[in-house]
Protein backbone atom coordinates (compact mmCIF):
# COMPACT_ATOMS: atom_id res chain seq x y z
CA UNK A 1 0.00 0.00 0.00
CA UNK A 2 1.41 2.88 -1.19
CA UNK A 3 0.83 5.98 1.79
CA UNK A 4 0.31 9.11 0.76
CA UNK A 5 2.72 11.73 0.60
CA UNK A 6 0.60 15.35 -0.59
CA UNK A 7 -2.63 16.75 -0.04
CA UNK A 8 -5.11 18.59 -1.79
CA UNK A 9 -6.02 22.22 0.22
CA UNK A 10 -9.44 20.81 1.78
CA UNK A 11 -7.87 17.45 3.00
CA UNK A 12 -4.65 19.41 3.94
CA UNK A 13 -6.75 22.17 6.04
CA UNK A 14 -8.64 18.80 7.17
CA UNK A 15 -5.25 17.26 8.57
CA UNK A 16 -4.40 20.21 10.42
CA UNK A 17 -7.64 20.10 11.85
CA UNK A 18 -8.44 24.25 11.09
CA UNK A 19 -10.96 25.81 8.17
CA UNK A 20 -8.91 26.12 4.33
CA UNK A 21 -9.73 29.98 4.82
CA UNK A 22 -6.90 29.45 7.48
CA UNK A 23 -4.90 27.21 6.46
CA UNK A 24 -4.73 30.50 3.03
CA UNK A 25 -3.84 32.31 5.79
CA UNK A 26 -0.75 30.68 6.90
CA UNK A 27 0.49 30.23 3.46
CA UNK A 28 -0.07 33.62 2.92
CA UNK A 29 1.95 34.83 5.87
CA UNK A 30 4.68 32.30 4.59
CA UNK A 31 4.22 29.92 7.63
CA UNK A 32 3.27 27.27 5.10
CA UNK A 33 4.56 26.50 1.74
CA UNK A 34 2.83 25.02 -0.86
CA UNK A 35 3.65 23.60 -4.08
CA UNK A 36 1.71 24.58 -7.20
CA UNK A 37 1.06 22.38 -10.07
CA UNK A 38 -0.66 24.19 -13.14
CA UNK A 39 -4.29 24.81 -11.49
CA UNK A 40 -3.52 22.44 -8.51
CA UNK A 41 -2.45 23.51 -5.24
CA UNK A 42 -0.98 20.78 -2.90
CA UNK A 43 0.65 20.43 0.19
CA UNK A 44 3.57 18.56 1.25
CA UNK A 45 2.27 16.34 4.86
CA UNK A 46 5.85 16.79 6.15
CA UNK A 47 5.47 20.42 5.36
CA UNK A 48 1.93 20.24 7.31
CA UNK A 49 4.02 18.29 10.10
CA UNK A 50 6.81 20.66 10.22
CA UNK A 51 4.16 23.88 10.55
CA UNK A 52 2.34 21.63 13.71
CA UNK A 53 5.83 20.99 15.32
CA UNK A 54 6.88 24.58 15.19
CA UNK A 55 3.80 25.96 16.52
CA UNK A 56 4.24 22.98 19.23
CA UNK A 57 7.51 24.81 20.29
CA UNK A 58 6.63 28.31 20.06
CA UNK A 59 3.44 26.83 22.76
CA UNK A 60 5.65 25.59 25.07
CA UNK A 61 8.35 28.62 25.14
CA UNK A 62 5.94 31.03 26.14
CA UNK A 63 4.87 31.72 29.95
CA UNK A 64 2.01 30.38 31.72
CA UNK A 65 -0.48 33.18 33.21
CA UNK A 66 -1.20 30.49 35.96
Amino acid sequence: MVQKRILNRKDAASYLGISPSMLDKLVARGDLPRVKLGKRVIFKIEDLEGLLERYRERRSNTKSWD
